[in-house]
């Protein structure tokens, strides 16, 4: 009974996990991400892309890499997932 619990919890934060996507530009100064295939406005001094849509700011998630604001660079394209968080997967 509880693997079964621990199993069903997985799954549920696995669907979550897939069903939103990281926000950077949301955790760390409050805009909202830009709709895929936004143009770049403009970089700022760390390097993130920004764009504007509807006259409004916005982060672009393109290219970014959400866990470098943990300091860990993110794996190559096609990289096996072997666990996953609130953050994202690993």
């Amino acid at each position: 009974m509880k693997y079964s619990l621990i199993s069903i919890a997985l799954l549920i934060a696995c669907a979550k996990a897939q069903d939103t996507r990281y926000c950077w530009s949301k955790e760390e100064y409050g805009y909202e991400c830009c709709p895929d295939g936004t143009e770049v406005s403009f970089e700022d001094d760390e390097g993130n892309s920004w764009g504007v849509v509807n006259e409004i700011q916005c982060g672009i998630r393109e290219g970014r890499c959400w866990s470098m604001a943990d300091n860990i660079p993110c794996c190559p394209v096609g990289t096996k997932v072997n666990d996953f968080n609130q953050d994202g997967e690993w």
